[in-house]
């Protein structure tokens, strides 16, 4: 498949008589002849008593044409000198006009860049770019996607980022224009997925083991942590422009009462996410005080809707423990729903036995800015 050139009202005859095999022709003048980019192509129709034969310009230089002979199922044949060629529109050409191309560097430059609105196949065949800006010599295979001004139509298949531990991954255009995006690695670290800022819908499968959290985001904006499948099944999020969003999800913040052997020293506003079935509870802000004693931390005034209804001393993994002091390296939060609270107790790894009694004495450790568990419903 070629992209073809055509003009209007272009005919001529030939300057030298051509055999079969001839590769070039001389054309009797090139005046209203195009400029054929790289990849594309020129079909022209000798014509002479009744006899006719499709051929392709490849190449052009003044009045020289480098041709494709017998196109078409036409067969080439020789030709007098004077015979008549002429610019028409081929069976092929018009199959090809409807049916999308791949962006073409040299098409965009011959016509100052693709128009706003022009559609393009992607380079692997599964898809369609749509153009958002006029002049656009971006191409949207190669280009970042937040640069490039090209945005997914339509697209089949899906993306695998693989070898996540703890860097964070910008995704490539043609990564995100995937509508099915899965992740896998062994986390050392938590991982940030950084997708463009489209107005898309994305189904992201964590196959991620580790107990770390992924967070699907855009570079400045905010996002979504996907849970494992093991633990809440795929996630369904959507871009908005700005922001990344779980399609089923709630917001909201409540005034946290905590007991505990500091308990006078912990009082603040705590806020979640409810996504489907499950809840992500973290801080915008310090509240902590020094323990006197190894302890559990009991949180109350939490809405009825987000107690969970696991038996108590459930085990709820993974989850991110961020700003604990001393010791960050515990990254599993044992709940107990003892209605109405929730306690949160410390323990090493999945599978294993509380700390002394939960969090660590005599030290500052406490729910700090940035401090965030997971835990699903049921």
């Amino acid at each position: 498949m070629s992209n073809f050139i055509h003009v209007n009202f272009f005919s001529t005859t030939i300057a030298a008589a051509i055999t079969s095999g001839d590769t070039s022709i001389s054309l009797g003048s090139a005046t209203g002849a195009p400029t054929i980019p790289a990849g594309s192509a020129w079909p022209l129709i000798l014509e002479a008593n009744g006899v006719y034969e499709v051929v392709y310009v490849t190449a052009l230089s003044g009045s020289s044409a480098t041709v494709a002979r017998g196109q078409e199922g036409s067969a080439a044949q020789s030709w007098n000198s004077g015979t008549t060629i002429y610019d028409a529109f081929t069976a092929q050409s018009l199959l090809d006009y409807g049916q999308y191309q791949p962006f073409s560097t040299s098409i965009a430059a011959l016509n100052g860049g693709y128009v706003d609105g022009a559609i393009v196949l992607m380079a692997a065949g599964n898809g369609f770019w749509l153009n958002t800006v006029a002049g656009n010599t971006n191409n949207p295979d190669a280009t970042a996607a937040e640069t490039s001004g090209w945005v997914p139509l339509a697209a089949y298949g899906s993306a695998a980022i693989t070898g996540l531990t703890n860097a964070n991954i910008t995704l490539t255009a043609t990564q995100a224009a995937m509508p099915i995006i899965t992740l896998a690695g062994a986390l050392t670290g938590n991982v940030q997925i950084i997708f463009p800022t489209w107005r898309k819908r994305w189904l992201i499968v964590n196959n991620t083991t580790g107990a770390y959290a992924v967070t699907c985001k855009t570079a400045s904006g905010t996002g979504v942590i996907v849970q494992a499948v093991g633990y809440s099944g795929a996630t369904d999020i959507y871009g908005d422009g700005t922001n990344l969003q779980s399609v089923d999800i709630s917001r909201g913040s409540f005034a946290a009462s905590f007991s505990g052997p500091y308990a006078s020293s912990l009082a603040g506003t705590l806020n979640y996410i409810a996504m489907g079935n499950h809840v992500h509870i973290y801080s915008t802000a310090d509240v902590y005080g020094a323990t006197t004693s190894s302890s559990a931390i009991e949180i109350g005034g939490l809405p009825e809707s987000l107690i969970p209804s696991f038996s108590q001393g459930k085990m709820c993994y993974p989850v991110t423990v961020s700003g604990v002091t001393p010791n960050p390296t515990y990254g599993v939060v044992a709940l107990s729903p003892i209605a109405p609270y929730i306690e949160l107790s410390l323990v090493t790894a999945p599978g294993g036995t509380l700390t002394s009694g939960g969090f660590p004495a005599n030290e500052d450790c406490g729910i700090y800015k940035g401090f965030s568990f997971d835990y699903d419903l049921n």
